[in-house]
C-alpha cells in the first residue's frame, strides 16, 4: 500500500527530530522507493508595491523588484516571506504569510510583479518544507531585520539572531534546499539575485492587480484613495483652481 505522503509529513513534523534525522528517514524512503521521485514546484513571487519602504529600497538598490515571496501552493494564493504583519503600518514586520488574493497587496493598486516557478525533486522539496516549517512554528520569535537590510545596501551584511529580510529569508531557503548556492552572505543578497537560479520559468508578470483579476476574477479599487482624489477636486473647486 503506497505510503501517504502528506499523513507521513505531517506525523514527522510533529516529532521532536534533529534535521539530519529527517533528512536521513526521507532519503531513506526515497530509495527503498516508499516515497515517489515526482518533481514539484516552488513559487517564486517578485514585487513592488510602490509603499514608502518599498519605494526606499528600489531607490538606493535601483532595483525592478523591491520585495520577494516564495510559495508552494499550486493554486498561487499563499507566498512566505518577511514583511509587515500589520497592513496599515510597515514597522511591525517579522515573518508572515501573504496573500495575492486577498492580503496586503490589495491595498497597492498599481503594484507590479514577476511570478516565476522553479522545478524541483523531492528531496529538495522535502528540504525547503522543513525549514518553512520551522518559521511557520516559530514565527512569533522571529523579527524583520531593518538594520540589516539598510547595511546591505552599504554592502556590509549584517546578521541578527531570529532576524530576516525578506531576500535574506527566501535566500536560506533556497540554499538549505539545495536548490541553488548563491556563492555570499544571505544578507547581501537582493530580490533580483534569484533570477540567476537554472530552469526559473515565467509565469507572469506585470500589474498585480490585473493578475487577481485574471486569475480570480476579482477587480479590487483602493477606496481610501479615489475618496482622497475626490476631495481634493472638491478642495481645488472651492479654491478656485
Amino acid at each position: 500500500m503506497p505510503l501517504n505522503l502528506e499523513l507521513f509529513r505531517g506525523f514527522f513534523y510533529e516529532m521532536i527530530l534533529t534535521k539530519l534525522s529527517y533528512l536521513y528517514i526521507i532519503n531513506e524512503l526515497e530509495n527503498i522507493g516508499v516515497i515517489g521521485m515526482e518533481n514539484k514546484h516552488i513559487y517564486i513571487l517578485l514585487s513592488h508595491t510602490g509603499s514608502v519602504v518599498s519605494s526606499l529600497i528600489r531607490r538606493y538598490s535601483e532595483m525592478q523588484y523591491s520585495h520577494i515571496s516564495l510559495g508552494i501552493d499550486d493554486e498561487l494564493k499563499t507566498f512566505y516571506s518577511f514583511g509587515r504583519k500589520n497592513p496599515s503600518n510597515p514597522l511591525i514586520a517579522g515573518f508572515v504569510s501573504e496573500s495575492i488574493k486577498d492580503g496586503v497587496y490589495t491595498r497597492f493598486n498599481d503594484a507590479t510583479f514577476a511570478l516565476y516557478k522553479i522545478k524541483v525533486d523531492h528531496k529538495q522539496y522535502s528540504r525547503f518544507l522543513y525549514e518553512l516549517s520551522h518559521f511557520e512554528k516559530n514565527k512569533q520569535a522571529f523579527r524583520y531585520n531593518f538594520v540589516g537590510l539598510f547595511s546591505a545596501k552599504a554592502g556590509y551584511s549584517l546578521d541578527r539572531k531570529n532576524a530576516y529580510f525578506c531576500s535574506q529569508f527566501a535566500a536560506r531557503l533556497i540554499e538549505a534546499a539545495g536548490i541553488h548556492d548563491f556563492n555570499k552572505k544571505h544578507g547581501l543578497i537582493s530580490p533580483m539575485d534569484f533570477l540567476e537560479l537554472e530552469n526559473l520559468e515565467l509565469i507572469n508578470e506585470g500589474i498585480l492587480k490585473d493578475f487577481r483579476a485574471y486569475q480570480w476574477d476579482i477587480m479590487t479599487e483602493q477606496k481610501s484613495y479615489r475618496v482622497f482624489r475626490l476631495s481634493r477636486r472638491i478642495i481645488n473647486k472651492i479654491k478656485g483652481v
